[in-house]
């Protein structure tokens, strides 16, 4: 059994959650993955934007000299229905996806293959702010750094 616990640590890693005072949650404790050898970063807390209600949720990756920014999906929530909710990806100021959200609640999408940025070059995920009544949030899942 420790075998297996211990291959679940190493693949998946394990969020810790804490909610904020103004009811919004943020990763707290990351216990991370050894991403060594495969091109990977470690989770870090800019990975998510979780800000008050009727506030753009963006998540910014800049650009790195001789990487390209990658990322193989993107969470996001609103805790009520948004008006005009909008999930989008750009890369250098452009939209290379984008999503409308007209109900409240969780969504994922998953990139195969990812999405890449090109050498030195900015990627940013952002959710539109949902009204006065829907506070949103976006994640970044599987950001990496690759030559």
């Amino acid at each position: 059994m420790a075998d297996i616990k211990q291959y679940i640590f190493q693949e998946a890693g394990i969020w810790l959650w804490q909610e904020l005072d103004d009811g919004t949650y943020a990763p707290q404790v990351i216990l991370a993955p050894d991403l060594a050898g495969r091109g990977a970063v470690t989770a870090i807390t800019t990975d998510v934007h979780s800000p008050a209600a009727n506030t753009i949720a963006i998540v910014t990756y800049a650009a790195v000299a001789d990487r390209r920014n990658v990322i193989s999906g993107v969470m996001w929530g609103y805790d009520a229905d948004p008006t005009g909710g909008i999930l989008s990806v750009t890369i250098a100021a452009s939209v290379v996806r984008k999503v409308y959200i007209t109900k409240g609640g969780p969504g994922f999408l998953h990139f195969d293959p990812p999405i890449a940025s090109g050498i030195n070059e900015i990627m940013e995920i952002v959710l539109t702010a949902g009204g006065a009544a829907a506070t949103g949030v976006v994640q970044a899942e599987g950001h990496w750094l690759a030559e």
